[in-house]
């Protein structure tokens, strides 16, 4: 029950990435289609050829502590400067 809810979320965020519609509107019924057959895929892919999970769990706790540590707070220091000058 949790991949179609992950699966959910990851389609919609890749639709306002790529196509840049953040909008409430629904996805196209093709577009849509796409996205979740090329989700799906990326996914079936990796658990066929990871036999260690341990593998990818250390590579994606190495990129998001990465993104936090350094990357996050970054950001968010520019856009609170940017408010800043604005205002």
């Amino acid at each position: 029950l949790t991949f179609p809810m992950e699966l959910f979320v990851a389609r919609h965020a890749l639709n306002n990435i790529i196509f840049g519609d953040p909008s409430n509107m629904p996805i196209p019924t093709t577009r849509h289609v796409v996205i979740t057959l090329s989700l799906w895929t990326l996914a079936l892919i990796v658990a066929l050829t990871v036999s260690n999970l341990g593998l990818v769990l250390e590579l994606v706790g190495a990129f998001s502590g990465s993104m936090i540590g350094y990357i996050f707070p970054a950001l968010c220091y520019l856009k609170v400067r940017r408010k800043n000058r604005k205002a």
